[in-house]
C-alpha cells in the first residue's frame, strides 16, 4: 500500500536546476513591482494515477468594481518551464502549449484555469505532471487551487482538496508529521528564486522539543519536491503524531510549501486533508512563519518609449513613467496580453494598447504635459494618431475585431481627446473608414 502510494509521489520528484536568465527588471531600475498580489503554489499536479485522475484547478476571484489582469506560471519540479496545455473553463476556452496563463479578469468575475489529465501530452497508467506554479496580477484577486482526484472510468470526484498557496515567502514551518497504517503526511517545498540555492533543515522532534532525526535537503533555484514523510526523515516506523520542522540553513532564505495529510481505505486513497484541520490532530497545529513583505519576483522591461520629457517603461502587468527632472509615477496596471505603445509628439501624447483581439479592455491614454493617464476601453491597437494643433485636440484612432454572434468583424474606436484639459472629449465606435462626427 505505502510502497503504491511512494510510487506516485515519487513521480512528484524531479531533480535538477534550470538556467533562467532575465532581461533588466523594473526593480533594477528603482520602481515597485507591477503586481499586487503574487502568491507560489508549491504543488501542482495532474495525470493518470494507480488511484484515479488528478487534476489541478486555480480558482481565481476579482470581487473589485474594476477588472484585473492575471498570470499564472507553470514550471516542472526541474525549474524548466512547462509548455502543457490548459482549460479556461468559463468560456471552455483551450492553450494549447503554453508555459504561461495571461488572462482579463473582468470586474466581479470568477474564472477557473485547469489542468485536466485528458490534456496531458503523457502516457501509461502513472503519467503525471508535477511542478508548481506562480499566480501574479495586478488587481487585488484571491486565488486558491484545487486539486481534485476522479474516478478513472466514470470521472465521478473521489476527493478534493483546496490549498491557499504561499503569498508571502515562508522563512520556517512546523507541523504535525503523522505515520499510520491508514495516514501519512506528504510534503511539497519549491525554491522560487531564481540565483539563490536553498538548503532546507527537516527535524523530527518529541513533545519535549528535542530532535529526534534531522536531516539537510537541498533545493537548487527554482526546483520542488514532493516527498512522503517518512522518505525524508528515514529510520524505524514511528507511530502516532510526530512534530516537524523546516527551516533554512540560511538565516533569511525562504520558501513555499504545501502539506497534506492523505488517508488511505483498503488499501486506496481515499482523501486528502488539508493542514490545520481539526479531525486530524483534534487541534490547529500548522505554524508557519512568513516574510513580512511579499514575494517581489522581477517584474522584467517588456519596452520603452519617450513622449516629452517622460520615459515610459512597459512590463507585462503595468508601466511606469520616469520624467527629467527625477518624478516617478506608477505603476498603471494594464489589462491584455503584449501591448504596444503608440507616440504622438506633436500632441504629447501616447496610448499603451494591445492587439488585435475580441474584448475591449482599458487601455491607458498618457497626457505627457500633465502626466496623467486616462482610461478607455477601446478594441485593438491604435492605428494612428492625428493632431488637431489649432483646437488643442487630438483624435486617436484603434482597430480590432468583434464577435457579432453570427461572425466576426473588424471595428473601429475613435476617441477625441482635448490636450490641454487631459481629457476624453467624445467616442465615437464604427467600421474601418467612418468618419467621426467631430470630423463631418
Amino acid at each position: 500500500m505505502k510502497s503504491m502510494f511512494r510510487a506516485l509521489l515519487l513521480l512528484f520528484f524531479l531533480a535538477g536546476a534550470h538556467d533562467v536568465s532575465f532581461a533588466q527588471s523594473v526593480q533594477e531600475l528603482g520602481f515597485p513591482s507591477p503586481a499586487a498580489i503574487e502568491v507560489v503554489f508549491s504543488q501542482v499536479a495532474f495525470g493518470s494515477t494507480p488511484y484515479g485522475k488528478l487534476v489541478s484547478e486555480f480558482v481565481v476571484v476579482n470581487a473589485s468594481p474594476r477588472d484585473a489582469f492575471v498570470e499564472i506560471d507553470l514550471f516542472d519540479a526541474g525549474g524548466a518551464r512547462a509548455y502543457l496545455v490548459y482549460q479556461r473553463e468559463t468560456d471552455n476556452m483551450l492553450g494549447v502549449g503554453s508555459d504561461q496563463i495571461r488572462a482579463l479578469m473582468p470586474a466581479e468575475s470568477i474564472t477557473k484555469f485547469s489542468f485536466p489529465p485528458r490534456l496531458l501530452n503523457l502516457v501509461g497508467p502513472m503519467s503525471v505532471f508535477v511542478g508548481w506554479a506562480t499566480v501574479r496580477s495586478n488587481g487585488n484577486v484571491t486565488v486558491h487551487e484545487n486539486i481534485k482526484l476522479l474516478d478513472r472510468v466514470t470521472r465521478e470526484m473521489l476527493t478534493e482538496v483546496s490549498l491557499p498557496g504561499n503569498p508571502r515567502p515562508v522563512l520556517s514551518a512546523r507541523f504535525p508529521g503523522i505515520l499510520s497504517r491508514s495516514t501519512f503526511t506528504g510534503v511539497s517545498v519549491a525554491n522560487p528564486s531564481p540565483t539563490s540555492n536553498l538548503r532546507l533543515k527537516v527535524q523530527l522532534t518529541d513533545p519535549s522539543g528535542a530532535v529526534v532525526r534531522e536531516r539537510i535537503v537541498e533545493y537548487p533555484p527554482r526546483t520542488q519536491k514532493s516527498l512522503v514523510l517518512d522518505d525524508i526523515l528515514p529510520g524505524p516506523p514511528i507511530v502516532g503524531v510526530q512534530s516537524v520542522r523546516m527551516i533554512p540553513e540560511s538565516p533569511g532564505a525562504t520558501f513555499a510549501i504545501t502539506v497534506l495529510w492523505f488517508q488511505m481505505r483498503e488499501g486506496l486513497l481515499d482523501s486528502f486533508i488539508p493542514p490545520a484541520v481539526d479531525k486530524v490532530t483534534s487541534e490547529k497545529s500548522f505554524i508557519i512563519e512568513t516574510a513580512q513583505d511579499g514575494w517581489n519576483f522581477p517584474a522584467d522591461v517588456t519596452g520603452t518609449a519617450r513622449v516629452s520629457d517622460l520615459q515610459i517603461v512597459l512590463t507585462s502587468l503595468g508601466f511606469f513613467l520616469r520624467a527629467d527632472d527625477g518624478a516617478r509615477l506608477g505603476p498603471f496596471p494594464i489589462f491584455e496580453i503584449k501591448p504596444k505603445i503608440a507616440i504622438s509628439q506633436a500632441s504629447s501624447l501616447a496610448v499603451v494598447a494591445g492587439p488585435t483581439q475580441t474584448e475591449s479592455p482599458e487601455k491607458a491614454i498618457i497626457f505627457a504635459k500633465q502626466r496623467k493617464v486616462v482610461y478607455q476601453r477601446m478594441h485593438g491597437e491604435v492605428d494612428r494618431i492625428l493632431d488637431f494643433p489649432a483646437k488643442e485636440q487630438a483624435e486617436i484612432i484603434a482597430w480590432g475585431i468583434v464577435d457579432f454572434g453570427n461572425g466576426i468583424g473588424t471595428v473601429a474606436t475613435f476617441l477625441l481627446v482635448d490636450t490641454k484639459k487631459a481629457e476624453v472629449i467624445e467616442k465615437f465606435v464604427g467600421l474601418p473608414g467612418s468618419t467621426p462626427p467631430w470630423r463631418r
